[in-house]
């Protein structure tokens, strides 16, 4: 291979978490800044340029066996290449696979050559044309999708074609007349060969047979790799178009060249085998044009999947979701983690820059310059633009998730931060007023019961047993437990026990009341335990009260009914604006109907969801 193809390789940049990747971004129909429509410019004045001399030299040509269909194939092979590379340049500004089409058209153009009777053009068509497609077609099949070759593999079958072509350059030096172009069927009628020089027939037998040997091998070694990766890759499906057209060219070649070890030179090739290596060359940009049209269906495919995903898969499995989406079992996925200054994998690994190998590459994700995520893929993968500009915009969605659920979570840490301290200032100032008071009263009780008769204890003891089942409940509240139980039982069970604790007599009908959202139950217990409090206060012990909830349709009805000696006329408490908030903040009406001497009915009804 020509150290001019080996020049070309991209030094590795591994960049920071700060830097930006132009390769990843979305992409766009635009031309690299400060040249607007140069290059489309210059690119079509070069295939014009190409067509136009293509045809000037071949139309009409002695040289060619069918000069029409051969003229136009060489037009075809010169422009092809050009116009799908510069698709490939404006739509993969980074990528190193639009200059190599490019170049592969010029190669063509000189491979149109060919046709000409001027002796240097026909040589140069036939040696630097014919070699150099032979080379270029090679090498971007190996390189693709990332620009250069992988492994040790790729530079070995390089290396061969690199001697296959030394050799027969060897060769073409060694005979007066050349009648090996693909194109050109003249034999006797061919120009002389102007690359000729003083022969030596040792030479000449012995390079043309090397040539042929070392160009089997190539195009069996290139064959090989090609359909290792097409059948065993799990990232073939980037490869898989322009892999099958390199395949078919090396398969042509294999037999052409086969062919003429068993035929051996001079005594022609079948035109099938002839024309099937054109045939092939001319699906080579084929391959790519439907390589750009399948990345940019990827694209939109993994962005849909991927969004997908983000919805219906949490955080931790997002690396297997980006890892299937692109077809990169290996992908490693880090989200920035500002404490530490640094990338996190999900298992907590940490993920720098600095341990990703040569065949991968490292893709920063990034939101307004600020670090959010980096992906570690194969460069297989990150050549692939679109198909990583959905995953990079996925993956900004999936790291501002993870930042708003961190966040979330740190806001209930700070909320039950601040209910705990909340819950100790109110333990302490229940110990140290109510609490204390409270418990001085029940001290006093236990002294005047010393003072009564036996007799006449029971009330005292009754008082007494009142008073430590306060203490118990403002206790229970102080340390957030639920005293009433309507945690575990519901309505039914926090009613049955606030009647027995109210002090009067109340009787509980309920009627189809399960269970409902909490909300909902802590409106109407703590509306109903307020009424029955009020009945309590104003009416005395031998106030009667009755409470009543159904729980049909789509709303839940209450009602609480006493028949003490009712509410003044326009008085307005706490109590009862405490009942009317709680019922209107669930969705709820509430109405309390009272008159002097006929009792107290509050009625409410609350949303049932």
């Amino acid at each position: 291979m020509p150290t001019a193809l080996t020049s070309r390789r991209p030094t590795r940049d591994v960049p920071t978490a700060s830097s930006t990747s132009r390769a990843h971004r979305p992409a766009r129909w635009h031309l690299p800044a400060g040249s607007p429509g140069a290059l489309v410019t210059l690119a079509f004045v070069a295939i014009a340029g190409m067509i136009a001399s293509a045809l000037v030299l071949d139309l009409g040509t002695k040289v060619f066996g069918l000069p029409l269909a051969n003229t136009l194939y060489a037009a075809y092979l010169a422009a092809a290449p050009v116009l799908i590379g510069l698709a490939w340049r404006v739509r993969r500004p980074d990528s190193a696979i639009g200059p190599l089409l490019m170049l592969f058209g010029v190669f063509a153009w000189i491979h149109s050559f060919q046709g000409s009777t001027q002796p240097i053009l026909y040589a140069t068509g036939v040696i630097v044309g014919q070699t150099m497609i032979l080379a270029w077609t090679f090498y971007m099949a190996l390189a693709f999708p990332i620009g250069r070759l992988r492994g040790r593999a790729d530079r070995v079958a390089m290396a061969l074609v690199g001697l296959a072509i030394i050799v027969f350059v060897a060769w073409t030096t060694q005979v007066s007349h050349l009648d090996e172009g693909l194109l050109a069927k003249c034999f006797v009628l061919c120009p002389p060969n102007s690359a000729a020089v003083d022969g030596m027939g040792w030479l000449t037998d012995i390079s043309g047979r090397f040539a042929t040997l070392a160009g089997l091998a190539s195009a069996v070694g290139v064959l090989l790799i090609i359909g290792w990766r097409i059948v065993r890759d799990p990232r073939r499906g980037a490869f898989v178009s322009v892999g099958l057209t390199a395949l078919l060219f090396a398969a042509a070649l294999v037999a052409f060249m086969f062919s003429r070890i068993v035929i051996r030179a001079g005594t022609g090739v079948p035109p099938e085998l002839n024309a099937l290596v054109l045939g092939a060359a001319a699906a080579i940009p084929l391959g790519f044009l439907a390589a750009l049209l399948r990345d940019e269906l990827a694209g939109r495919t993994a962005g849909r999947r991927l969004l997908y995903r983000l919805v219906s898969t949490d955080l931790a499995g997002w690396r297997d979701a980006l890892a299937e989406a692109v077809g990169d079992p290996g992908l490693r996925l880090g989200f920035w983690d500002a404490a530490a200054s640094g990338y996190r994998e999900p298992s907590g690994a940490a993920l720098t820059a600095m341990d990703v190998a040569p065949e991968r590459a490292w893709v920063p994700v990034q939101r307004d310059e600020q670090p959010l995520a980096a992906i570690v893929a194969d460069r297989s993968v990150t050549g692939q633009s679109q198909v990583m500009s959905a995953v990079t915009e996925a993956t900004i969605l999936a790291a501002e998730m993870r930042r708003s659920e961190s966040d979330l979570r740190h806001a209930r840490e700070e909320a039950a931060a601040a209910e705990s301290a909340a819950r100790e200032r109110m333990a302490r100032d229940l110990h140290d007023s109510a609490q204390q008071r409270l418990i001085a009263l029940r001290i006093h009780l236990g002294l005047a019961r010393e003072r009564l008769p036996e007799s006449n204890r029971s009330t005292i003891d009754d008082l007494g047993q009142e008073v430590d089942a306060a203490l118990r409940e403002i206790r229970s509240i102080a340390r957030g437990t639920d005293v009433s139980g309507l945690e575990d039982g519901g309505l039914s069970v926090a009613l049955a026990r606030a009647a027995e604790r109210s002090g009067i007599g109340v009787s509980v009908d309920l009627d189809g009341v399960t269970r409902y959202p909490p909300p909902v139950e802590r409106a109407v217990y703590y509306t109903v335990l307020e009424a029955l409090q009020n009945a309590a206060k104003h009416g005395g012990a031998a106030t009667l009260a009755r409470v009543v909830v159904r729980g049909r349709g789509a709303h839940l009805a209450f009602a609480i009914v006493d028949d003490g000696p009712g509410l003044r006329a326009g008085a307005e408490g706490s109590g009862r604006d405490g009942m009317r908030a709680r019922v209107h903040d669930v969705g709820g009406r509430l109405r309390v109907r009272s008159a002097d001497g006929r009792g107290t009915c509050v009625i409410g009804r609350v949303p049932r969801r």
